[in-house]
């Protein structure tokens, strides 16, 4: 009976912290919603610009539609699904492959399966309705892809493929076409969009030439570059950042119409351009870039800073606010996630090499033959272990920047005034989270060693920037043989990622619960009291770390 009394004593105090903790920091990046709001036959997501959106799903017989809306503006996130769009009932049936949706001003613009009609529908979240605001009969256009129709901020509708195909139909919001845009050489067009701000009117013509056109603008001209703009495809996540999709990043100058910078991304893109959204500020991206993965990218050079790992498969990405969301595939089931900067963990870029030998293998040491990381086997059975620091052997004078070793002796120990060292389990811990490769050499005393990194498959890691994760290990080398080697815990990092997250408190909160199994390494790193029992205690020293 006390044991029993103990577990509901516990279970009470983790529901009631549940309460008390900020909810959405917990759990807002993951809200389970009914199968019948998101339809197996394609969907959008439509950000309304407040961290709020909208997803539009089809099912895969073409006779129906569904509408969910995500409301982030409180404490804990709520999913509103609108009234069904059933066929012959709201709207004609809708076939994902020749539809679009786009929001604009509080109207969802839908169109028809045949692509000769557009219904605006005004939204009204209070009722959870939707009202037909018009029908817009499309005189000389035929919408048979997404890339075909764009909104304007003044509520002009632009149309590509009309019945004249190199002009662009311009219809306005009650459904009168006002204009047509027209190519300069006669040629075609095969995409239209516009920016974020819906301020400009990008066109790419049948050479792939980028064209524009300002929405404000009366003269219904388009633009040519300063200098030429040529790409297969494009998708606007700011007002001047477009990807491409082959992999390139794109900055506009807005004032000349020309291209600043582009980068290729260092990653492979997938599911493009579905899973291609802004960043948290304009200096970065975020791509989907492996079925589970998010990798933030630097639009200035390409390279990947950041990654957020999910449990399930990526269906899409979108930006609203300062809120980014997934929807992913379980088994059974799709779900939305809602993704805060804190869920990114951040990625160094590898450090050029330290000239001078095999100082630029930063500690490794290869098959125990003084190996570069390269494979270059510059000292065969010498011992080396590319340590610059041992009589300056492999590198001349220079020094190993990621092997600072202290005081060199014939002393073999390993101590620590900051880290817990357990030589008879071979674990190191007591490491805070977010603790550098560098930050961790600092706080030890060793004498005369290399260290190795490696993380939890076994690669080696360099870079003194680099994060050590639960679950890593570090070597410790002298005279190209391994003396050491420890299994480092990292204080709240239950997931292995090096860093203190949402998502390890989510994770710790779900085995307290017993809902998901949590043990090892993984399980001592959440006891962040060190009382040997990791408890609803620890779970609230996790999330008071995670406020600093």
């Amino acid at each position: 009976m006390p044991k029993l009394k103990k577990i509901i004593f516990k279970f009470a105090i983790i529901f009631s912290m549940l309460f008390s903790i900020s909810l959405n920091l917990i759990f807002s990046y993951a809200l389970e919603i009914s199968s019948e709001a998101i339809l197996d036959g394609g969907f959008d997501i439509l950000p309304d610009g407040n961290g709020n959106f909208f997803v539009l799903s089809y099912d895969q017989n073409n006779t129906k539609s569904a509408l969910a809306y995500i409301d982030n503006t409180g404490d804990t996130p709520s999913i509103k699904q609108f009234n069904f769009f059933i066929d012959s009932s709201q709207t004609d049936s809708l076939d994902y492959k020749y539809t679009t949706a786009n929001y604009f001003n509080n109207f969802i613009y839908l169109t028809s399966a045949d692509g000769t009609k557009i219904f605006p529908y005004k939204i009204v979240l209070d009722k959870n309705l939707l009202g037909l605001s018009s029908e817009i009969a499309l005189s000389e256009a035929k919408i048979n892809s997404p890339k075909q129709l764009a909104v304007a901020n003044n509520g002009n509708l632009f149309i590509s493929k009309s019945s004249n195909e190199n002009s662009i139909a311009v219809y306005d919001a009650s459904g009168g076409q006002i204009a047509s845009i027209s190519s300069q050489s006669g040629q075609t067009f095969h995409t239209v969009a516009t920016d974020i701000s819906k301020n400009y009117l990008y066109a790419l013509d049948n050479s792939n030439n980028m064209l524009r056109y300002s929405v404000n603008s009366d003269n219904y001209t388009f633009e040519t570059p300063s200098s030429e703009i040529k790409t297969s495809s494009f998708k606007f996540l700011t007002d001047n950042i477009f990807v491409t999709s082959d992999g390139y990043i794109c900055t506009l100058n807005n004032s000349d119409f020309k291209l600043d910078t582009k980068a290729q991304i260092a990653a492979e893109l997938k599911n493009y351009p579905t899973c291609v959204t802004g960043g948290f500020d304009e200096s970065s991206i975020l791509v989907k870039t492996d079925d589970k993965i998010i990798s933030r990218i630097s639009c200035s050079d390409g390279a990947v800073t950041g990654k957020i790992e999910l449990t399930e498969n990526i269906l899409a990405l979108s930006t609203s606010g300062e809120k980014i969301i997934s929807i992913t595939e379980s088994e059974n089931a799709k779900n939305i996630n809602l993704i805060s900067q804190s869920d990114i963990v951040e990625i160094s870029p590898p450090e050029p090499e330290t000239p001078g030998g095999s100082g630029g293998n930063q500690g490794g040491y290869g098959d125990n033959k003084g190996e570069t990381e390269d494979g270059n086997e510059g000292n065969e059975n010498t011992g080396e272990t590319g340590d610059n620091n041992q009589g300056n052997e492999t590198g001349g004078n220079d020094s190993d920047k990621d092997n600072p070793e202290k005081n060199p002796s014939d002393d073999d120990s390993i101590t620590s005034d900051i880290h817990q060292i357990d030589l008879e389990n071979h674990i190191i811990s007591e490491i805070p989270a977010g603790t550098t490769f560098a930050e961790f050499k600092n706080n030890l005393i060793f004498n005369g060693y290399s260290l190795v990194f490696k993380d939890t498959n076994g690669n080696v890691k360099t870079g003194n920037s680099t994060k050590i994760g639960t679950g890593y290990t570090v070597t410790f080398v002298k005279d190209g043989a391994e003396k050491e080697s420890f299994k480092l815990i990292v204080q709240g990092d239950v997931t292995g990622t090096g860093t203190l997250t949402s998502r390890d408190i989510s994770a710790f909160v779900n085995y307290l619960l017993g809902k998901a199994s949590l043990d090892g390494l993984y399980l001592q790193a959440a006891d962040l009291n060190g009382d040997g029992e990791p408890d609803v205690i620890d779970l609230f020293a996790m999330y008071k770390s995670l406020q600093k």
